[in-house]
């Protein structure tokens, strides 16, 4: 590992930096001051500040090289077009409260999970709502594709799959003992982290086959709080 190291540090937004993405030759940045930063990667100066956003930035996410997508407290996710200056294009207004997390589910569609404990997908050349999922009981905090399938976690410590043409629920996991704070899928498996201090493998089966099975279970943080 002697190889790693800090190559640079730059001050980057008044207040936490909440959300990172990358887009062509970019790096956006988004902040709880309100504020997105898109940054050029050859010098990291920032090229342009975007302040669509009135309140806290949480996500963030790259559609195909093309639009960036963006959410927060404001209750919507703002889409940019990077090849037209990054020119909004659309607002996604449907959620009632926070929208915490936003993910590419697969070409044309989107998903974006909220505090009012809904997920809802989205159409990415009319920028409709397709669908809702409803079924967390509290705040959704992250979403993720795997297989064809949504995958989204919540504070009520589930992770729930779901059929994104049908909308059911295909799984509900419940083996976190505490709530589930992020996602990441690679192939057929998905990893979710709790503030039970453990991360968690589950094997998911392609869409729409019902179930997953956990497989894993990483232990090795501990509370410094």
């Amino acid at each position: 590992y002697a190889e790693w190291r800090l190559l640079h540090s730059f001050e980057a937004h008044d207040e936490w930096v909440s959300c990172l993405v990358t887009v062509n030759d970019f790096l956006v940045s988004g902040g709880t001051d309100s504020a997105l930063k898109v940054w050029e990667t050859d010098g990291w100066t920032c090229a342009r500040e975007l302040d669509d956003h009135k309140h806290s930035v949480y996500g963030l996410a790259c559609l195909d090289g093309r639009y960036v997508a963006s959410c927060g407290v404001d209750k919507f996710a703002v889409i940019y077009d990077v090849n037209d200056g990054w020119r909004q294009v659309a607002k996604l207004s449907d959620h009632k409260d926070t929208v915490y997390a936003v993910c590419v589910v697969r070409e044309g569609v989107i998903a974006t999970g909220s505090w009012d404990k809904s997920v809802k997908l989205w159409d990415t050349e009319s920028w409709a709502v397709k669908m809702t999922l409803l079924g967390h009981a509290d705040w959704v905090v992250a979403v993720a594709a795997c297989k064809g399938g949504v995958v989204s976690a919540s504070t009520d410590f589930s992770v729930k799959v779901w059929d994104p043409v049908s909308g059911d629920c295909l799984a509900t996991l419940l083996d976190h003992s505490d709530r589930v704070n992020s996602l990441a899928c690679i192939g057929g498996l998905i990893f979710s982290a709790s503030a039970d201090k453990t991360v968690r493998l589950w094997s998911c089966p392609d869409v729409p086959s019902a179930g997953s099975e956990e497989f894993a279970i990483l232990v090795d943080h501990y509370d410094e709080y």
